[in-house]
């Protein structure tokens, strides 16, 4: 008997609160989840921010049918307690998203809807640079592990050795942290929105005395000398 089928219902349950499913059917679901107690409830939970988190990689899982919420548990909870990942969150370095408002910048990109604009807030905030390189590594191996053996045809039969292991991904995902943290680190500080790179630095104040030029113009300007200098008290 396989258990694929079951899988994948249980992602699209976690799924449910970000399709628009009635108010009724996600109340049922949550008051379902919360009866099988408070482990099953954040395994859960972290399913369902993975979802929106990572889309390819749960879509491709929920087709392929091998991975479970406590895989999904598993990415989470390895990003949360990485210390590179978690410093960067922490300090807010790189335009780290702490929750799915718009505006502002994520790890140097607009944020929106790959954001996570107008979805739940993250947990623990995120990096969208750190999701997007953890996703391609764990979707790598995923497809790199063959569902069928030579010596079983049927696509929805597990054999041995073709278990998407917990203990292997967790592998996979502190293996894929540790490159997007380097990554980052090797990134210049991220200019401010409006700003230009090439900017150059302000020069010394200015102060422009209140007289009309013979031209008819604005009297001239010369930078400020000396220290304590009140604009508002120059007078001419």
């Amino acid at each position: 008997m396989t258990v694929y089928p079951l899988h994948r219902a249980e992602l699209r349950l976690a799924d449910i609160d970000l399709r628009g499913r009635p108010y009724a059917e996600r109340c049922a679901v949550d008051e379902a989840v919360r009866t099988r107690g408070a482990a099953y409830l954040a395994r859960f939970r972290h399913t369902t921010e993975l979802s929106w988190r990572m889309p390819v990689l749960f879509a491709e899982a929920l087709q392929d049918g091998r991975m479970t919420i406590d895989h999904f548990d598993t990415v989470w909870r390895r990003l949360d307690r990485h210390p590179g990942v978690r410093a960067r969150i922490d300090a807010g370095h790189h335009g780290i998203c702490h929750g799915g408002t718009e505006g502002g910048t994520v790890d140097g990109a607009e944020s929106g809807a790959s954001s996570g604009a107008g979805l739940p807030e993250p947990e623990n905030g995120r990096s969208l640079h750190i999701d997007q390189v953890v996703e391609k590594e764990v979707l790598d191996w995923m497809r790199g592990v063959p569902r069928t053996s030579s010596a079983d045809h049927t696509p929805d039969r597990q054999g041995p050795g073709l278990v998407l292991t917990v203990h292997r991904l967790g592998t996979v995902v502190d293996r894929a942290a540790d490159e997007a943290v380097g990554d980052l680190s090797e990134r210049p500080p991220p200019t401010s929105r409006g700003a230009r790179a090439a900017d150059p630095p302000p020069g010394p104040p200015v102060r422009c005395r209140r007289r009309v030029s013979p031209a008819g113009g604005a009297g001239g300007c010369r930078p400020a000398t000396g220290s304590g200098y009140d604009i508002a008290n120059d007078r001419t």
